[in-house]
């Protein structure tokens, strides 16, 4: 069930300070989005940009000052640095080489149905798919965090290594609304870029309200991204790292 706020402000944790993944000190920051995601949108036909954040329900947006340091790119410090930097540094390359594919084709991907893994990564897919998928956990595991719930173990579990995974889904999605923003901004002579989009986490708690077993994300380049989804008890979802090409869900 999609609690009130209230039942889900009563479960938060203060988890500041001790690296969610390992359990170390937390000494880093992870960012929300990527620095060369960032690059890219600043940098569109060679001219550099202010770039803005649009802020949330309850922050209001402003510029960025600085795309490695300002505080609307990063989060609270919940990762531990090894893991934030060389433990995790294959998922993050993984993630700039599907990033990078998603900004460029995303027009053409808009009209398929299916995403060609092969053609992001070439024919030695499976590894690089895989470490994208464990680069979403890890990212929605810092917002989890962050925002003061704690990561399932399966997170942790699979940015170790483990292949298989039950109580979630990971699929590649496409949003109608972000691309319709999209081409009105086209249409009025501005060049959007691929703008960089983290939905607000949906927490989910027990019918009783007394314990959290779900969140929802939903992460985009342009208007194409990936839904991570955990819900306890759930079994085996969708997971888009296993299928050469997956399907590209449109959300209307």
């Amino acid at each position: 069930m999609k609690p009130g706020q209230a039942e889900v402000d009563a479960l938060r944790e203060d988890l500041s300070g001790v690296c969610w993944w390992c359990g170390a000190i937390a000494d880093s920051r992870e960012h929300k989005f990527k620095a060369s995601d960032l690059r890219r949108l600043g940098e569109k036909g060679g001219a550099k940009e202010d770039l803005y954040w649009s802020g949330n329900g309850t922050t209001r947006g402003r510029v960025i000052q600085g795309i490695k340091r300002s505080d609307a790119v990063r989060f609270g410090k919940i990762l531990c640095q090894q893991c934030n930097n060389s433990r995790s540094q294959p998922f993050d390359l993984a993630y700039e080489l599907f990033s990078d594919y998603i900004a460029t084709n995303r027009p053409a991907l808009w009209t398929s149905r299916r995403l060609q893994l092969n053609k992001v990564f070439g024919s030695s897919w499976e590894a690089s798919a895989a470490n994208v998928a464990r680069y979403y956990v890890k990212s929605v595991g810092c917002l989890m965090a962050d925002n003061g719930f704690r990561p399932p173990a399966i997170f942790g579990s699979f940015m170790n290594g483990q292949e298989a995974l039950t109580d979630m889904s990971i699929r590649v999605i496409k949003s109608a609304t972000l691309r319709r923003l999209d081409q009105e901004q086209i249409a009025d002579g501005i060049d959007p870029g691929a703008g960089l989009v983290i939905g607000d986490g949906e927490a989910y708690l027990s019918r009783d309200g007394s314990a959290f077993v779900g969140y929802r994300v939903l992460l985009y380049v342009g208007y194409v991204g990936v839904e991570v989804w955990w819900e306890a008890d759930a079994g085996p979802g969708e997971f888009f790292y296993l299928n050469r090409q997956p399907r590209i869900h449109a959300f209307p």
